[in-house]
């Protein structure tokens, strides 16, 4: 599964840190980027965020998690290349509107 996979969580876990227990819903970011395809991206995984965001406001995510086994959600991506700055923008921008729901977006490289 990955980000071009629509209306499909990628991977799931529970992690703990500082007594904090966070749902991460995890986002496989495989595609490249450049200057002919930053633009259409961008597009994918918007719409790929913008799916998880309707799993965890519809319930759907309460149909499958217990919301006593984590205080809160984590959209993680993973990227395999790295994000350039027309990317670091986007997340950064759609974080802020998301952390206004009580969630938040994460991202990191593992150029496996």
């Amino acid at each position: 599964m990955s980000v071009t996979d629509r209306n499909i969580i990628d991977i799931t876990s529970i992690e703990e840190k500082n007594s904090q227990k966070y749902l991460v819903l995890w986002i496989s970011d495989h595609l490249e980027w450049g200057d002919d395809v930053t633009r259409e991206h961008l597009i994918i995984l918007q719409d790929k965020i913008n799916d998880y965001l309707d799993f965890i406001t519809s319930d759907q995510v309460s149909e499958h998690y217990d919301s006593d086994n984590y205080d809160t959600i984590v959209i993680r991506i993973l990227f395999s290349y790295p994000v350039p700055l027309d990317g670091t923008a986007f997340l950064n921008q759609a974080n802020e509107v998301i952390e206004e729901a009580g969630y938040r977006i994460e991202w990191k490289l593992d150029p496996r």
